[in-house]
């Protein structure tokens, strides 16, 4: 299960890095397109899933978990299409931030 969580947290990593850019670029240009968002928030939430599974099974204590839910917090509240687009492009630079310092806190 470990394996998996860490696999699907690359990728998230990896999402929030195209997202962040996009939302960045998006901004700056004033671009219509509709930011990926979602496929970002559903990333975090099965992440959160496999984290709260992963830590029932092998209860281990870290920081690791509370960037990972602080994250999904503000990907839901800041990154969501009803945000201006400067405060999409902030909460998606947030939500890198909390996830790698949550990738950092989990090793």
């Amino acid at each position: 299960m470990i394996w998996i969580h860490e696999a699907l947290g690359i990728v998230t990593l990896v999402a929030a890095l195209v997202v962040c850019v996009w939302a960045w670029l998006r901004a700056a240009a004033g671009m219509q397109a509709k930011l990926p968002s979602k496929v970002l928030i559903g990333l975090i939430d099965l992440q959160i899933l496999l984290g709260i599974i992963t830590w029932v099974l092998h209860r281990v204590w870290s920081l690791h978990p509370l960037f990972g839910i602080a994250a999904a917090a503000v990907a839901h509240i800041w990154v969501k299409d009803k945000r201006s687009r400067a405060a999409q492009a902030w909460g998606a630079t947030a939500v890198l931030v909390l996830l790698a310092v949550g990738v950092l806190a989990g090793r």
